[in-house]
């Protein structure tokens, strides 16, 4: 779910930018902010994971920076604070697919290549998928109302990561021992 709402602002970032005032060469110049949040935020992850245990409340800070930084940029009306937005939501968005994949891959010991092989098929329909819908909905409503999908998406994303905190704290039948121990 990470890499959708990565991608929509990938696409029509510079187009949201515009319509805060900037000229489209400005604008294209302005999206590197975001990418410079990436950057920054995954060499800082890179730090923050190595202790054992992060990776669950580093996503929900994740998903809370992303919030916080698409709110801003969605929002501004001027180019300074979405440019700003921008650089905050690709500081909280950069680490949500790694981690996401390294939950993935802990939930399927024995089978990682196969939870990856469907997380990298997954990851390909979404980033041609959100953007498309993106896209679409911003013909019929206009590039403001459409971008609704970026709040839906984050949520989504907040609930599938609810809905497995839930269900690896819960023992799982199948991985119960012979004395119902849960190993």
């Amino acid at each position: 779910m990470g890499i959708a709402i990565e991608f929509c602002p990938i696409y029509f970032g510079t187009e949201v930018l515009t319509s805060t005032g900037l000229r489209t060469a400005e604008a294209a110049t302005a999206m590197s902010g975001f990418y410079l949040g990436i950057l920054l935020s995954r060499i800082g992850g890179a730090y923050l994971i190595r202790r054992a245990g992060r990776t669950v409340p580093l996503l929900f800070v994740s998903l809370a920076v992303t919030t916080a930084g698409f709110g801003m940029f969605w929002l501004a009306g001027r180019p300074a604070l979405a440019i700003a937005g921008l650089v905050v939501c690709g500081v909280g968005l950069a680490n949500l697919y790694p981690l996401s994949l390294a939950l993935t891959l802990a939930a399927a010991p024995g089978n990682g290549d196969t939870a990856n092989a469907r997380t990298q098929l997954l990851g390909g329909i979404l980033v041609i998928a959100a953007p498309y819908l993106l896209g679409s909905l911003a013909d019929h409503l206009g590039l403001h109302a459409a971008f609704t999908i970026e709040p839906v998406l984050i949520g989504a994303a907040a609930l599938l990561l609810l809905a497995g905190r839930q269900r690896s704290s819960s023992p799982c039948p199948a991985a119960a021992g012979r004395h119902g121990a849960v190993y």
